[in-house]
């Protein structure tokens, strides 16, 4: 089953959302508006970097993750981490912008 074929009205997560121990606090819902400023918030004391539309953000303090992110027009939209053990991004959370 493909991403666009998913009837769940909640984000999408991974593996790895278990895995690195990703807590979402917002937004619960997978559709996001098109073009908008949407905040997102979770939490994981796994990563010291997030990657958010190909801006890496840093862990400032805490264990809660607070971005603010310009949407596009349409598409998908991924929160991918990177743990403090290695080198590369983890996808875990995905949501659809939605025009």
């Amino acid at each position: 089953m493909n991403e666009s074929e998913t009837t769940s009205a909640f984000p999408l997560t991974y593996t790895t959302t278990r895995k690195y121990k990703c807590r979402l606090l917002e937004p619960l819902v997978r559709d996001i508006p098109a073009n908008s400023e949407v905040q997102f918030q979770f939490t994981s004391k796994e990563f010291t970097n997030l990657l958010v539309n190909k801006k890496v953000h840093t862990k400032e303090n805490g264990d809660v993750w607070r971005i603010v992110t310009e949407t596009g027009e349409s598409g998908n939209l991924k929160l991918s981490g990177n743990p403090s053990d290695g080198s590369s991004y983890w996808s875990v959370y995905g949501f659809v912008i939605k025009s």
